[in-house]
């Protein structure tokens, strides 16, 4: 029996990139590396996985007699799955002529910086398009598994924010939310196999979207990407002489976070 591909639910475990596909016939969703999927789907991209809706999974299963994962012997046949294989839903061209319009548009993570927001945490993101955005800091770490002294192994990653609608709730301050696609709802954070592995690719292959090696080795001696505050003298004080404290905030985080556009400041929930 084949199961009809009809979502498909990118995700990061354990610094690997991960795809969950949700199935017509089947009540829980699959879950495969990003690995798996590039080598079974010749070499779709992980900007490009919509391109498996429509398509199939067909469970291979454990057959009477052979030893199953727990280590104790399959009674019948056909029952336990022992793999799942990707069955497309025509040619590699018809289907990406079908579902190209799937595919979210991405940018390129370029660099990130925290600060201060009513006592919590904010990462400012900027992409390689020269667009900012912001996040939570503690659901940036729930959703790659880093810690904030490890965002700069980011830089080169795939980003497709979404946005709250008005009348939206925000989930991370219970806000509601006044204005349309302002407020960033969901980052859509996509890495190439993993985010270490992504972290050590050259630099000339960071903004190749139609290459799967698209991240730079940002571990270098001019900058790391990443602002700590804990590097800064603790009894030094901000100031806020230079923008007057505009929406409460400090000078160097408004040069820092907003480059130096204070009113760039008024979408940060």
């Amino acid at each position: 029996m084949r199961y009809t591909i009809i979502k498909i639910e990118p995700f990061i475990h354990d610094r690997k990139q991960c795809v969950g596909v949700y199935l017509k016939e089947r009540k829980d969703p699959v879950a495969f590396t990003y690995d798996y999927v590039f080598n079974s789907m010749w070499q779709i991209r992980t900007t490009e996985l919509e391109l498996l809706i429509d398509s199939y999974l067909e469970p291979i299963y454990f057959q009477k007699g052979e030893t199953l994962r727990n280590g104790r012997k399959a009674n019948s046949n056909n029952y336990h799955i022992k793999w799942w294989t990707l069955v497309l839903n025509g040619t590699q061209k018809e289907i990406r002529e079908k579902n190209n319009s799937l595919c979210p548009i991405f940018q390129t993570l370029y660099d990130t910086y925290i600060f201060k927001r009513k006592d919590r945490d904010v990462v400012r993101i900027r992409s390689t398009c020269d667009k900012v955005y912001f996040v939570d800091l503690k659901e940036l770490e729930r959703v790659t598994g880093l810690k904030q002294d490890e965002f700069d192994l980011l830089t080169g990653a795939f980003i497709s924010p979404t946005y709250y609608k008005a009348g939206e709730v925000s989930e991370k301050t219970g806000w509601i939310v006044y204005e349309d696609d302002k407020i960033v709802k969901d980052l859509n954070l996509r890495v190439v196999r993993t985010i270490d592995f992504n972290s050590k690719l050259p630099s000339n292959q960071k903004l190749e979207l139609t290459s799967p090696s698209i991240h730079k080795n940002f571990h270098n001696d001019d900058y790391d990407g990443h602002y700590d505050r804990h590097e800064y003298d603790d009894n030094s004080r901000p100031s806020y002489e230079k923008y007057n404290g505009y929406n409460g905030f400090d000078d160097d985080t408004i040069d820092q976070a907003f480059e130096g556009d204070p009113e760039a400041t008024w979408n940060v929930d």
